[in-house]
């Protein structure tokens, strides 16, 4: 799975994924890798995993988990800034292989949606005093 710390970011701001990576069974996993390229519209800061190292080349990331027991699981936290300076989503997504064949291709990849506003639009946000003072 793939979750973000945020829905809502702006230019400027940090974005912190979370992924977790879980062997559903029922052999071992080995090998086991996850990549994740950032989008164009964030920036690398760091990355950390419960199980594993995570490198980074540019906003290519890479978290060599090893072997992963039926029911293990590992842990995978990066930050990014947000780089991109239009209105739009940001759309991100992880996945794993292993040295086995998997069962189930389906759970191997996340995507995270994330909407980037504009400055002046989250400043009218902020200054909105009730929700009925919010057009869009």
């Amino acid at each position: 799975t793939k979750a973000d710390d945020r829905d809502v970011v702006i230019t400027g701001g940090s974005l912190t994924y979370t992924i977790v990576v879980t062997n559903d069974g029922p052999s071992t996993a080995t090998s086991v890798i996850v990549t994740d390229t950032l989008p164009d519209d964030l920036q690398f800061v760091s990355g950390s995993s419960t199980v594993g190292n995570v490198t980074n080349n540019g906003n290519d990331i890479s978290v060599d988990v090893g072997t992963l027991d039926p029911g293990a699981s590992a842990t995978i936290t990066l930050d990014t800034t947000v780089v991109g300076t239009g209105i739009g989503v940001i759309t991100n997504t992880a996945s794993v292989t292993a040295a086995e064949p998997d069962p189930d291709q389906d759970n191997n990849s996340s995507t995270e949606l994330t909407d980037l506003v504009s400055v002046r639009l989250s400043k009218r946000l902020l200054l909105a005093s009730t929700p009925d003072d919010l057009l869009i």
